[in-house]
């Protein structure tokens, strides 16, 4: 496995591979994040837990560019500030569309669940169990 900064071309795939799935679970499709690990590390010789942290370096880049991320990966702002907000910027100005995949995203009202009667759906507790004992030590 290859260690140390990531290349122009490294960040481009990556970057392009999160785009695909942000379209995808923008569009309400799962998301299989251990099938693109492997897809990815086909192309790029770096490991599972090196890609997982690099999406989580480009969901902090859309956060400060103020646009959507995927949920499932949390930012880590402390990503390679020469490489990786030029490979998202660069794809975002080399694939238009992703713009109206935003616009259709942010248009979208969410729908809100009615709830008629909240006291009805609601259950008691369990009972205790006397086998397990108490909970604070006596």
């Amino acid at each position: 496995m290859v260690s140390g900064p990531w290349t122009n071309e490294e960040n481009d795939l990556i970057v392009a591979d999160y785009f695909a799935m942000l379209v995808d679970e923008l569009a309400g499709k799962p998301l299989n994040k251990a099938a693109s690990y492997r897809k990815l590390a086909d192309r790029i010789d770096r490991s599972a837990k090196a890609i997982e942290y690099k999406h989580q370096n480009i969901s902090a880049v859309l956060i400060e560019m103020g646009v959507p991320f995927i949920a499932g990966y949390k930012p880590l702002y402390n990503y390679q500030r020469s490489l990786l907000p030029d490979a998202v910027t660069d794809y975002l100005r080399n694939h238009p569309q992703i713009q109206r995949v935003f616009a259709e995203h942010a248009a979208a009202v969410p729908t809100v669940p009615a709830v008629e009667d909240f006291l009805a759906a609601w259950e008691a507790p369990p009972e205790p169990n006397d086998r397990i004992g108490p909970a604070v030590a006596e």
